[in-house]
């Protein structure tokens, strides 16, 4: 997952990717087995660009990311993401049984301001996930804020 910067004004932000991924993936097979254009793709192999030091990429990837803003909520990117592949799903699970691994990737940055968060799937969503028999993966991070001064405790200081 990339991380999107955030403004001030945005609190929380989520990204959600599908991926598939394999030593000997080849994007440009993918892109023409599912006629999706990818978000991000590359081989096995492939220089990361950007790096002080060459570094290979360890495996193929292809993936797309949901059109939403980062400030959707997580059912609407897996929405958005379902309703991309999922006219898909015959030629996915022609890719699946080819060894190929897939998954789903859920980002979250929530305001580390609250004391927690959630978030419900609705039960339908859940049923068109589960269609596509892939892992789902939430990596939740917090974005902590530095006290300026010590929080309250109650008693008499």
């Amino acid at each position: 997952m990339t991380t999107n910067k955030r403004s001030k004004e945005e609190k929380d932000a989520v990204q959600v990717s599908f991926r598939i991924g394999d030593d000997n993936l080849e994007p440009d097979k993918i892109t023409m087995a599912l006629g999706i254009k990818p978000s991000f793709s590359h081989k096995k192999g492939d220089i990361i660009p950007g790096m002080a030091k060459p570094y290979k990429r360890p495996s193929g990837l292809w993936g797309v990311d949901s059109p939403l803003p980062s400030n959707a909520d997580v059912s609407s990117h897996l929405t958005a993401i379902l309703n991309i592949i999922e006219p898909k799903l015959p030629q996915l699970k022609k890719i699946q049984q080819q060894g190929y691994g897939m998954d789903i990737a859920v980002g979250c940055i929530y305001d580390s301001n609250r004391q927690s968060e959630t978030f419900t799937l609705p039960a339908n969503l859940v049923q068109r996930l589960g269609k596509l028999g892939v892992e789902i993966y939430f990596t939740i991070y917090c974005a902590c804020q530095a006290q300026s001064e010590p929080p309250e405790t109650g008693g008499r200081g």
